[in-house]
């Protein structure tokens, strides 16, 4: 008797793990998008830039399935249309401002749209154009023309047309021409053209099905064909965040005291919350490729003075006050941040502090909440920014 339970016991734990196995293969391959805390503001075009980012590491599934075709019923189909699709509708923007793509197609958004879309080639050069965040990037495989007086999209020439650049892109130094498409991240800081010849200069972007991934990043203007200024509609009121509370009073028990200290000396060996950030600004600065693992290694002693000799600094591969001064000019807000950075300043939020965070990369009204919290308690402006002064906290700072 005692054999046949310890029998049943077995096949049970035996089946159990085949369903847990089974569900781990499902989800692997049919992978759902990635879980989000952020919720939409009523400003269009910043709700569609952090639908965007809140995807940013999703990976498709086996036979190029993914989740966001699968939305629109077609889940093995090229998906970088739908992915922009996706982002739409889950930031409440209606096919009137941004029409769908039927069959995941780059050219609906402009060939066969019902509503007003605004294209600027790159190489329009009476017409150089800053992209917004929220704009569409396009990539185009076939010649087309845009016709400069009716603002039309045309296969053939005519007199008032000029022929828009190829989308480019690189795989093993090699350049192929592509239909793509991806939204916009951040303001870009300079036009797509100087007037005579398109300017050696790029912006961030969020794309789907980009080497079967969603990812930011960052692209140049001569691998693009252009964009399309879609006309969100703007809220009548801006979202703010949440006032914090008060500057804490040290002497009131319970209450917290931060002391601040000097700028923290790293090198070689050096470990910690400080190096993980380190290593995510040279990232961000110069792409250097580190594993965020908080271990000042080799690699990052190189990163290190690489970023130093950029910067005019002495190049001993030591980051103390003049490296880190420099580190940390980066200013991050609600309408310009670094996904990357933001995950660091959330981490840091939360253990270094104890102030409650969302470590998911989105710089929302929470998080910038949870900063002016910082900044209530250590007596400094609380604009919701991180700026040098907020940075020098965050680096230097302790609870007491």
């Amino acid at each position: 008797m005692k054999k046949r339970f310890i029998a049943v016991i077995v096949m049970i734990a035996v089946v159990a793990s085949l369903i847990i196995s089974a569900q781990g293969a499902v989800a692997a391959n049919y992978p759902a998008p990635l879980e989000t805390s952020f919720e939409n503001t009523g400003d269009m075009r910043y709700d569609i830039v952090q639908r965007a980012l809140s995807q940013v590491g999703y990976v498709e599934g086996t036979g190029s399935w993914n989740a966001f075709g699968n939305y629109f019923g077609n889940p093995t189909g090229s998906w970088c249309a739908y992915f922009v699709q996706w982002c739409a509708v889950q930031a409440g923007v209606p096919t009137s401002i941004l029409p769908e793509s039927r069959v995941g197609r780059v050219s609906d958004y402009w060939e066969t749209a019902s509503v007003e879309l605004e294209f600027h080639p790159v190489n329009d050069y009476a017409n150089p154009y800053t992209p917004q965040a929220g704009d569409l990037v396009i990539y185009r495989a076939n010649r087309t023309y845009y016709d400069t007086v009716n603002g039309t999209i045309l296969t053939y020439p005519t007199a008032n047309t000029i022929a828009c650049r190829f989308g480019r892109s690189q795989k093993n130094g090699v350049y192929t021409n592509i239909s793509h498409i991806g939204i916009v991240a951040r303001d870009a800081a300079y036009p797509t053209n100087n007037g005579s010849q398109i300017n050696y200069a790029g912006f961030s972007m969020v794309d789907g099905n980009w080497h079967k991934s969603v990812v930011s990043r960052f692209e140049l203007y001569e691998n693009i064909t252009g964009f399309v200024a879609i006309k969100y509609t703007e809220p009548e009121d801006q979202p703010t965040p949440t006032p914090a509370p008060e500057p804490y009073d040290p002497t009131i028990p319970g209450n917290p005291e931060i002391y601040v200290g000097q700028w923290p000396v790293l090198s070689k060996g050096s470990r910690g919350e400080n190096v993980a950030l380190l290593q995510t600004m040279l990232n961000y600065y110069f792409g250097a490729g580190l594993a965020v693992d908080g271990e000042f290694g080799s690699a990052t002693q190189r990163a290190v003075i690489r970023y130093q000799q950029q910067n005019l600094l002495k190049m001993d591969g030591i980051v103390g006050p003049a490296t880190w001064k420099k580190l940390t000019r980066l200013v991050q807000t609600t309408a310009n941040y670094d996904i990357r950075i933001t995950r660091q300043i959330q981490s840091l939020l939360n253990n270094r502090f104890g102030i409650a965070t969302s470590v998911d990369g989105i710089y929302g009204p929470r998080t910038a909440n949870s900063v002016m919290t910082l900044q209530a308690i250590t007596g400094i402006a609380k604009d919701g920014k991180v700026g040098p002064e907020t940075w020098r906290i965050l680096v230097c700072a302790s609870m007491q």
